[in-house]
């Protein structure tokens, strides 16, 4: 259940998740009986596809089919299904992830709207009905909406014009810096830093406790030049390794392709945002390394292994 991003997720996948907090949240009334499928408020869903996502839940391991002759007529949470649940709302509460998440879905959905002839801009208000406008499954807010508008606009990545008797944008469109900043990955917290980072002079990184004058010559600054140095020289290495995974994928026919070229996406994003998530990294690496395994060719699954390899390395898990 997870996309190239935490906003970004499949209309299958946000089924999935919404099945899942319904039945945790009847599990606290009802602990022992089968969530019964009817009961769910699927809206314009028909049973079928409810019933799909609550069969891909059990080939997930995280839920037991309650199957009679009709078919699936319910389903009761496992253990695993019961964590995974609390793992997403915990994450949900995250702040700092979801200001950085409104902000590249915003950027995202205004890049994927599709021409109009009469104007380039488009409602904002717009991400709030698709399906890039969630964090891990809940709906961003109008408030969290409203600060990713603002943000982006400080940052020069969106405009628009300017009502007297609104705050921030109504509608916006992609500034040339906003095209630049979804072709080259998407992630602003990873564009700002590149983009704002002061240009020459040295870096001093200061480790541990600093009696007397700090040196900002010699052989401390050599060293942080040389962290620096290193530093990119492995996401260098972890860009190339990425895109040597991509057209490997690229060649084999499998419906699993595009699924595992949006995993490889996603950890080289997050590898290089401002603030990687080692839990997002380690779980979608897991997620691309069984997803390798069952393509035909073994030469991606040996790809992809390197390739997470060299991703918890450059983020110190190894």
């Amino acid at each position: 259940m997870t996309g190239l991003h935490p906003w970004h997720l499949t209309q299958s996948a946000l089924l999935q998740i919404r099945l899942l907090d319904w039945a945790f949240d009847q599990r606290a009334a009802e602990p022992s009986r089968p969530h019964m499928l009817h009961a769910f408020d699927a809206g314009a869903l028909d049973r079928d596809s409810v019933e799909q996502a609550a069969r891909d839940l059990a080939s997930f391991d995280l839920v037991h089919l309650d199957k009679r002759a009709a078919g699936v007529v319910g389903f009761k949470l496992k253990q695993a299904g019961m964590q995974d649940v609390e793992a997403r709302r915990l994450r949900r509460q995250d702040c700092t992830r979801r200001r950085q998440s409104s902000r590249d879905a915003l950027l995202f959905w205004l890049a994927q709207q599709p021409p109009d002839p009469s104007t380039s801009l488009h409602r904002v208000s717009g991400l709030l009905g698709s399906t890039v406008g969630t964090y891990e499954g809940e709906p961003f807010t109008q408030a969290e909406l409203d600060q990713a508008t603002t943000y982006l606009q400080n940052k020069g990545l969106i405009d628009g014009p300017a009502y007297a008797e609104i705050d921030g944008l109504e509608f916006a469109q992609l500034t040339a810096h906003g095209v630049d900043c979804v072709e080259d990955g998407g992630s602003v917290a990873a564009w700002v830093r590149r983009t704002e980072r002061p240009a020459g002079g040295p870096t001093t990184i200061v480790q541990g406790d600093v009696h007397g004058p700090v040196a900002t010559a010699g052989r401390d600054v050599s060293q942080s030049q040389q962290v620096a140095v290193l530093e990119q020289r492995l996401l260098a290495m972890l860009s190339d390794q990425a895109q040597a995974v991509r057209q490997a994928a690229t060649a084999i026919d499998s419906p699993d392709r595009a699924g595992l070229i949006s995993y490889v996406d996603a950890i080289e994003a997050e590898a290089q945002s401002d603030d990687p998530d080692v839990g997002i990294v380690r779980s979608v690496g897991e997620k691309a390394t069984r997803l390798a395994a069952r393509l035909p060719d073994h030469t991606v699954a040996a790809l992809v292994g390197v390739f997470v390899g060299s991703a918890t390395r450059a983020l110190g898990m190894a």
